[in-house]
């Protein structure tokens, strides 16, 4: 039986060596890829839930400021005052008075709202640690979009309808908004953005 030569067996030892370098560098990048885009995906989401956040509150404050500037919310004058604050904040497109066992009384939108509201109906919400304050998946103009309510009396609330949507397209790169399917929901089943 003829003998390999030392050179073959060194180069094929060579080129083992090389396959295996070659091979876990490949691993090792891909293991050190997905750990920076979970680093990513984590500083994103973060960024989402805080900007999130902020918009309750400034929804909370516009249920305030309703409170504050008009004494009669369904009046000409008060519906007036709830589309000026409408109009004063990009991300909230409706405001609406509600009695807990009628549904909507007013407002600033009637042509938009429905008379059936997630308040009355005690569905798709959640009750904050605060239980004057609760947030709905709401219908404003076909849309599902989210609902800030603050029970100010026994048995009325002022109803914030804010859209997250384009507050989500601006926190989300564009590979990811182009490739993936974001949402920010209640639970499982009421999708607002």
């Amino acid at each position: 039986m003829p003998q390999i030569p030392a050179v073959i067996k060194h180069i094929a030892l060579v080129i083992g060596c090389v396959s295996a370098l070659v091979a876990s560098a490949g691993y090792a990048y891909d293991r050190l890829l997905l750990a920076q885009n979970q680093n990513e995906l984590q500083t994103i989401t973060k960024s989402i839930v805080t900007r999130t956040e902020v918009s309750i509150d400034y929804a909370v404050l516009s249920a305030f400021e309703v409170f504050e500037k008009t004494d009669k919310p369904c009046s000409e004058a008060g519906q007036a005052a709830l589309r000026r604050i409408v109009h004063s904040r990009s991300f909230v497109k409706d405001i609406r008075i509600l009695a807990n066992n009628e549904g909507v009384l007013c407002a600033a939108f009637p042509d938009v709202s429905t008379k059936k509201s997630p308040v009355a109906l005690g569905n798709n919400s959640q009750v904050a640690l605060n239980s004057d304050y609760s947030l709905h998946s709401v219908e404003v103009a076909g849309r599902n979009i989210l609902g800030v309510a603050w029970q100010y009396e026994k048995s009325k609330s002022i109803l914030v309808a804010i859209d997250l949507d384009a507050q989500l397209f601006d926190s989300l790169p564009s590979d990811i908004r182009d490739f993936s399917n974001t949402t920010l929901s209640i639970g499982k089943k009421h999708v607002f953005a």
